[in-house]
């Protein structure tokens, strides 16, 4: 017996979905990638983080054991023969942590004749970013 598995030269290139912002704890979440077109397949890889999928080759897998930070995910479709046969995609979950620190922009200051000075806020735990901000007055704000 031969088995012989036609292709679609004009499948759909491989797309992970959107990328999410998640607040720990989280059991799992719904991955949204697109569907391989048969009998093309897709895989589910972890780049980079933590996490196991339900199912590897389902395209709306979820994932679990996510780490606090960046997690990123690979799909992958290999279209067999085709000409570009295998493409990828990665999509990031961001699994932030409620247990981190409020801001805080350190202690009032007053100057006097001065023309710079260093501001004293607390650390940003990844993946949060911190931003300063002139909210009265004039002023340029440099690393």
């Amino acid at each position: 017996m031969v088995t012989i598995r036609v292709y679609d030269r004009n499948a759909a290139a491989a797309n992970a979905g959107p990328n999410q912002n998640l607040c720990a704890p989280v059991a799992n979440a719904t991955l949204a990638a697109n569907a391989a077109t048969a009998p093309a397949i897709g895989t589910w890889t972890v780049v980079s983080g933590g996490g196991a999928f339900a199912n590897a080759n389902s395209p709306t897998t979820t994932v679990a054991g996510m780490v606090i930070g960046n997690n990123v995910y690979r799909w992958t479709i290999v279209n067999g023969p085709c000409p570009g046969a295998t493409t990828t995609s990665d999509v990031t979950i961001r699994l932030f942590n409620p247990a981190t620190a409020a801001a805080s922009a350190g202690p009032d200051q007053s100057l006097c004749g001065a023309s710079s000075t260093v501001l004293a806020g607390n650390a940003v735990a990844l993946p949060a970013a911190g931003t300063w901000t002139v909210v009265a007055g004039t002023a340029t704000i440099s690393n």
